[in-house]
């Protein structure tokens, strides 16, 4: 039986979508490999998986960042000298090699360009940092891309969720890619969908400040508007936020659920105010594939198949979300199954041990 290295910047849970990938993505290669699994400890993450930790202090990082000054922060703060001795020691004893986030960039320097590794960019950083705004943007943006185009230099098997990024890719950094799809949890399909939902929902990882920006600009330009009901799904919520939210009589606080799909199918859309980030946001894609319609900016459906989007509601501004939270409501049940039926047949088509395997 052929051996991977596995290597993740993050614990490998549910608690986020990239985090939730990374587990699935294991548990599938495990079926025709031995995986050996190394990650990075994260605050309150725990991995669910018998994997090998490594942590990082806080100085540890700042000490990083000071050594490597030519590279951004965000590249170097997980280097580890002691997954560096190991990965020189130990590759020769493995067939394959995978390195999963851009974090984690930097450990593709010690191999050569024809080596067998494998690397998943969950976003490309380029774009989620030019979506920034303030005077220090300008300047780190063109320090990312530096780093960025360095650290992917020699790298010939790179992986990425969506064609957009693909095209991202090949534009700026002249780097080829394929696109690998996202698990589709089967739990989906067996969420009951209520003929009265009775609230909307929002989803995410909360300690993330897009998810929390977007919820906020929510709460100032369209709550006051509206007499809907709102349900907040997910981990992340501090004490403070809860504090914020509690104050608000239309917000029901779920926090994070190992299942939220039966929360999402019960409501009449979920909605994604998204103005930052990169990448596909999958909490958009579960949600269409729950057959529930997604009310959001334009950015939170980025990179996500046109096929899925028939109940996709892009919204600008004020008018614009609550004139589509009654077009939402007026979406019946079979409609609604029907959508799921559709959505949740294309994922996933292209797996990432196909590539591995020979099949694709």
């Amino acid at each position: 039986m052929k051996s991977i290295l596995f290597v993740s910047a993050f614990p490998l849970n549910s608690k986020t979508a990239g985090q939730n990938y990374s587990l699935r993505l294991v548990n599938d290669l495990q079926k025709k490999f031995r995986v050996d699994v190394l990650n990075f400890s994260y605050k309150d993450h725990k991995s669910v998986h018998g994997s090998k930790e490594l942590s990082l202090s806080g100085f540890r990082k700042f000490l990083h960042a000071i050594i490597i000054p030519f590279l951004h922060p965000f590249f170097t703060c997980r280097f580890s000298i002691r997954l560096f001795i190991f990965i020189i020691r130990k590759q020769k004893n493995y067939d394959f090699i995978y390195i999963d986030f851009s974090q984690l960039l930097i450990f593709t320097k010690l191999f050569n360009k024809n080596d067998n590794v494998y690397v998943m960019l969950h976003d490309v950083i380029v774009q989620k940092y030019k979506r920034k705004r303030s005077l220090w943007s300008s300047c780190e943006l063109r320090w990312i891309f530096f780093t960025e185009r360095y650290l992917l230099g020699q790298n010939e098997h790179l992986f990425v969720f969506s064609r957009k990024d693909q095209r991202i890719l090949s534009t700026i950094y002249k780097k080829e890619s394929k696109v690998v799809d996202f698990f589709i949890d089967q739990r989906i399909l067996s969420s009951d969908i209520p003929a009265k939902p009775e609230s909307f929902c929002f989803y995410g990882a909360w300690n993330r400040n897009e998810n929390w920006e977007g919820l906020s600009w929510f709460i100032r330009n369209v709550l006051p508007f509206t007499e809907e009901h709102f349900q907040i799904i997910g981990s992340g919520l501090s004490d403070d936020k809860i504090r914020q939210l509690d104050r608000l009589s239309q917000f029901q606080i779920v926090g994070f659920v190992d299942n939220p799909y039966p929360y999402i199918s019960s409501s009449y859309a979920l909605i994604a105010p998204v103005f930052h980030g990169a990448g596909v946001k999958v909490k958009v894609l579960e949600s269409l594939c729950c057959g529930i319609p997604v009310i959001g900016t334009r950015i939170a459906f980025e990179g996500i198949d046109k096929s899925l989007l028939f109940s996709a509601f892009i919204s600008n501004g004020r008018e614009d979300y609550l004139a589509n939270f009654a077009r939402a409501k007026k979406i019946n049940d079979e409609e609604r199954k029907f959508r799921r039926k559709i959505n949740s047949s294309l994922y996933p088509k292209h797996k990432f041990i196909d590539c591995l395997t020979g099949d694709q």
